[in-house]
């Protein structure tokens, strides 16, 4: 993944899916029952998708994107950081993720916020590193 795709918002995910799909905006609306100026919104980046997990589920379909798919995951994965939400499937994936956001906040606070700080985090979120430990103690 390139530094610009790292970046990629909801709308820029569904906008490159309808293009790629040979669609321009009003034949993919036309053809999949949705409307013009609400997709047009959401695709630029101005309206947030759906938050009900039905109506985005119907707008993956839109898009055929399907179940199970590296593209269903991002789908939902960029919908729900549009929303500044964790994914559920994350959240119970990872039951102690809720335990480590506070310490996660004091980190992202800080100014000189480093990729260690993060792979840290993650590795105490995932039970990797426990009874006090430093994760680059683990790394000798």
């Amino acid at each position: 993944m390139n530094k610009k795709e790292e970046n990629l918002k909801f709308g820029d995910f569904i906008l490159k899916r309808r293009i790629k799909m040979g669609y321009t905006l009003r034949q993919f609306c036309k053809m999949k029952g949705q409307d013009t100026a609400n997709i047009s919104r959401i695709e630029n980046n101005i309206l947030p998708p759906p938050k009900n997990q039905e109506k985005l589920e119907a707008l993956a379909k839109a898009y055929e994107i399907k179940k199970n798919t590296s593209d269903w995951v991002e789908f939902f994965d960029l919908a729900a950081a549009s929303q500044l939400t964790i994914p559920k499937n994350v959240i119970e994936d990872n039951p102690n993720l809720i335990n480590f956001l506070p310490a996660f906040y004091r980190a992202a606070r800080k100014k000189d916020i480093r990729k260690e700080d993060i792979v840290q985090l993650m590795k105490l979120i995932k039970g990797e590193v426990g009874n006090g430990q430093d994760a680059r103690r683990n790394k000798d």
